[in-house]
């Protein structure tokens, strides 16, 4: 992405968004300066949490082999958050690229000018990544449980 390459990317066929997490956006050297206006927040990423993204930004993507790769423009949201993930691809980066994934193999597959590009997730990454995941999300709900609701404790007594 952009010419950085980054080992954990989430391919998921259920996000309706391409999402870019803030740290990797600056990690990268990219500047706020590329960011649009965005259109709504979104939710889900982390369960029972939401984010008003800090912008669009359009990045060159890249599937490549030394010999066969393919190149897009895809629109990402920057999300202000982290999770385990640089980035998250959904439906709208995989159509872009044309991408076939097959889940049981932990393989997807694209047309490219010269062939077709094959790429295998790395499973014990993506363990670790589903394990980070899970622990971001059980820390982010026991805070929610520990810390006090003002709902009721504001309220007038009758």
């Amino acid at each position: 992405m952009e010419g950085v390459r980054l080992k954990r990317v989430l391919v998921d066929r259920g996000s309706a968004l391409n999402i870019q997490f803030s740290k990797i956006f600056k990690d990268m050297g990219l500047s706020q300066s590329l960011l649009q206006p965005s259109k709504s927040p979104f939710h889900g990423v982390i369960p029972g949490t939401s984010s008003t993204p800090l912008g669009q930004v359009t990045l060159q993507v890249t599937f490549c082999k030394p010999d066969n790769f393919r190149t897009e423009s895809v629109v990402f949201e920057v999300a202000n958050f982290e999770t385990a993930y640089h980035a998250i691809f959904g439906r709208p980066a995989m159509a872009k690229f044309m991408v076939v994934p097959h889940y049981a193999y932990a393989m997807m597959k694209m047309p490219s000018p010269n062939s077709i590009i094959s790429l295998r997730a790395d499973i014990r990454q993506f363990f670790t990544c589903n394990k980070e995941s899970c622990d971001m999300a059980q820390s982010l709900e026991a805070i929610k449980r520990l810390s006090p609701t003002t709902h009721w404790q504001n309220q007038p007594a009758t």
